[in-house]
Order: structure tokens, then sequence, then C-alpha cells
């Protein structure tokens, strides 16, 4: 049986349109994973009240005012 032309054309576009749609669902997904991480570590190391000044919310429980810089560059 011999498919018409504009069958097999139309089946490979949508077969074409399954594959970005999955594709484009599965990016979508990465970044609000990544996003989440991102503001979980924010929530995680930082104050909110602290994050312009970039002091480490562990180390004020020491007393130490150490910026992120400070912390992660040595000399």
């Amino acid at each position: 049986m011999k498919v018409p032309l504009n069958l097999t054309v139309t089946l490979s576009i949508i077969k074409m349109g399954e594959f970005f749609c999955k594709k484009m669902l599965l990016n979508f997904i990465n970044y609000l994973y990544l996003s989440f991480l991102f503001y979980l570590q924010l929530f995680i190391f930082y104050d909110l009240n602290l994050i312009n000044s970039g002091v480490c919310k562990f180390c004020l429980q020491f007393n130490e005012y150490k910026t992120y810089y400070e912390l992660y560059h040595y000399e």
C-alpha cells in the first residue's frame, strides 16, 4: 500500500513537533530545578537582610563578619 506524500509530510511534521515539545518541556523543568537550587542556597547561607552586604549567616553565629570573598579566596 502506497502512502500519499502529503500524509507522510504531515506525520513527519507531527513527530518533529512532538520531539521539540518534549525537548522544550525538559528544558523548562531543568530551568525550574536549577532556579529552585539557586534560591535555596540563598535562603540557606544568607539572611535576606544581609544579601547585599555579602555576610555569611553561619559566620554571624561566631561573631565573624566575613564576606563571601574573604571566605572563598585565599592568598
